[in-house]
């Protein structure tokens, strides 16, 4: 079982310590075009936040996509792997051995492709300014409908479950920006509910506080059982 690191208060941190998180400058994001492909640019390497508060150390890390203009933070102990031209997250639930996919979609529509329990589909009707998902029914019949986020983020970005194996999220970054984020492995799920939280338009970035409980939260729900 990993140890896990002590969560401070990102706030009192930054006060009391009179340290600076590294992080880039804000930047806006260009209007995305739909149908746009995804850059093939390398993503940026991952910028590491370390703040001192008395004798604990803040262990998270942050992730900038200047290509969608979106930031997520993430425990100090995960792996972060961009190679594939997705962003992976590896070493992270209760044995080290689940693992994190970002997929990133840039068009009208995203979709979580599932074969076994079918396709999620998201977009939003311009016509009557509300979300649709394409979900199948009991009859296992694509069926098209209004929905409301099933979570949103701490800054407001709705997010909408998946039907695929294990979890999965489709965070909608805009009306032509989304992503699709699934977590697979040893069937640990519990912590990708607050992973998902953190996700924030880098210009409209998330509460320190808001991080803090989330990441606490995520730790948490890595714990085996019988700790």
């Amino acid at each position: 079982m990993k140890s896990k690191l002590l969560i401070a208060p990102l706030l009192l941190a930054l006060a009391g310590a009179g340290c600076r998180s590294a992080t880039s400058p804000a930047v806006q994001p260009a209007p995305a075009q739909p149908g746009a492909p995804v850059p093939s640019n390398p993503a940026p390497e991952p910028q590491a936040t370390t703040t001192l508060s008395n004798d604990d150390v803040l262990a998270i890390k942050q992730y900038t996509d200047q290509g969608l203009g979106f930031t997520l933070t993430y425990p100090a102990e995960w792996n972060l792997d961009t190679s594939s031209g997705d962003i992976k997250f590896t070493n992270l639930g209760p044995d080290g051995d689940d693992f994190i996919t970002i997929k990133r979609v840039m068009d009208v529509s995203a979709t979580d492709t599932d074969s076994k329990f079918g396709d999620t589909k998201v977009r939003f009707d311009e016509k009557t300014s509300q979300w649709m998902v394409t979900r199948p029914d009991e009859n296992e019949e694509e069926v098209e409908a209004p929905s409301q986020p099933d979570l949103l983020t701490d800054t407001g970005l709705p997010a909408f479950s998946g039907t695929g194996r294990w979890a999965t999220y489709i965070v909608a970054l805009g009306h032509a920006k989304f992503l699709i984020v699934n977590v697979s492995g040893s069937g640990w799920t519990d912590g990708l509910q607050s992973f998902v939280k953190t996700i924030s338009l880098t210009h409209a970035p998330a509460s320190p506080a808001d991080i803090n409980k989330n990441i606490m939260d995520l730790l948490d729900s890595e714990k085996a059982p019988e700790d």
